[in-house]
C-alpha cells in the first residue's frame, strides 16, 4: 500500500495536506466488500476521513475474474464468482451503498475491456487503455475535463519512464503515479 501526499512524495504516514489522508488499494482482493469495507473501517481508527480513496486492478486480476465468472474454481480472493456483470454490481454497493463512504471521494482504476462482457456503468469515463470509476463524491472533484487532462498527463509521464523501469515493477510504477496525478487534480 503507497500512501502519497499532494506534493509527490511517497511516505508511510496517512497526512495529506491538513487533515486529509490517501488510500491506495493496489491489490485487488480489497475490492471483496466485506475486505475492503474491514480495511478501511480499520484504517480509520486514526484521526481524519481520507481525502481520496484509490483502488487499482491491473489485466493479471481481470483475467482471474473473468475465469471465475465461469465454471473453473474461484480462488479464495475472487471478487466475485458470477463474473464481470455482478462484479459491477458490487462496486455500486462499495460506491453507493454505504453511508460513510459516500461522503468520501473514491476512484477505482481498471483497463478499458476490448470485449463486450465488461461494460463500464454510467458512473466511468475511459480511453483505449482505462477505465477510471468516480462515485459521486469523486465526481464533484474530478469534472470530465479535468479527467482528459489526468489521461494525458499519466500517459505522457509513463511513456516518458517506461523504457527505464524494469518490467517487474512497471505496474507498480504506473499505478503510483496514476494516483499522483489524481492527487494533483485533487488537492488543487
Amino acid at each position: 500500500m503507497n500512501h502519497l501526499f499532494c506534493e509527490g512524495k511517497i511516505k508511510t504516514s496517512f497526512n495529506i495536506g491538513e487533515g486529509g489522508r490517501l488510500l491506495y488499494y493496489g491489490m485487488w482482493r480489497f475490492i471483496h466488500r466485506n475486505l475492503f469495507l474491514q480495511e478501511v473501517y480499520r484504517m480509520l481508527d486514526g484521526p481524519g476521513a481520507p481525502s481520496l480513496i484509490v483502488l487499482g486492478v491491473g489485466n493479471h486480476e481481470l483475467n482471474a475474474v473473468r475465469v471465475a465468472g465461469t465454471d473453473a474454481a474461484c480462488p479464495e480472493e475472487c471478487l466475485c464468482s458470477a463474473g464481470f456483470s455482478s462484479w459491477f454490481d458490487t462496486l455500486r454497493v462499495i460506491f453507493e451503498g454505504d453511508r460513510y463512504l459516500r461522503t468520501i471521494p473514491i476512484v477505482f482504476v481498471l483497463p478499458s475491456a476490448q470485449n463486450e462482457d465488461l461494460k463500464p456503468p454510467d458512473y466511468a469515463w475511459q480511453n483505449n487503455d482505462l477505465v477510471l470509476l468516480f462515485n459521486e463524491r469523486a465526481k464533484s472533484i474530478f469534472s470530465p475535463s479535468s479527467n482528459v487532462r489526468i489521461f494525458d498527463t499519466f500517459w505522457m509521464t509513463t511513456m516518458r519512464m517506461q523504457d527505464s523501469v524494469d518490467s517487474i515493477h512497471y505496474g507498480k510504477a504506473t499505478n503510483a503515479m496514476l494516483v499522483q496525478v489524481l492527487l494533483n487534480h485533487a488537492c488543487k
